[in-house]
């Protein structure tokens, strides 16, 4: 539903024709544009991880916490569920953080 809502709002905006008059439309990103993507290649290319199936682990640890955070919240969870959960998302914080920094240095 909200992958749809997301679409939808773009498709409207394309259609008012609201990325027509950006600033830089047709220009070349600047060369510092992508310096804080850990997947950018120094070359200047993306690293396209993604062409054969493959994502990198950090994506699905960004869902995974994203899904465990909408699971703490339902109000029918007991305290000791609850706080497994959030000992779960504690886990895959750590680790995704520490995967960030691993990327970036």
């Amino acid at each position: 539903m909200l992958t749809w809502l997301a679409e939808q709002r773009i498709q409207d905006a394309i259609e008012r024709g609201e990325f027509e008059n950006y600033p830089g439309k047709g220009e070349p990103f600047p060369d510092d544009f992508f310096t804080d993507n850990p997947y950018y290649h120094s070359e200047g290319k993306l690293a396209s991880l993604d062409m054969k199936g493959y994502l990198p682990h950090e994506i699905f640890l960004k869902q995974e916490i994203a899904i465990l955070i909408i699971r703490i919240k339902r109000k029918y969870l007991t305290p000791e569920e609850r706080t497994k959960l959030m000992n779960e998302m504690s886990l895959k914080q750590i680790e995704y953080e520490a995967r960030m920094d691993f990327l970036r240095n």
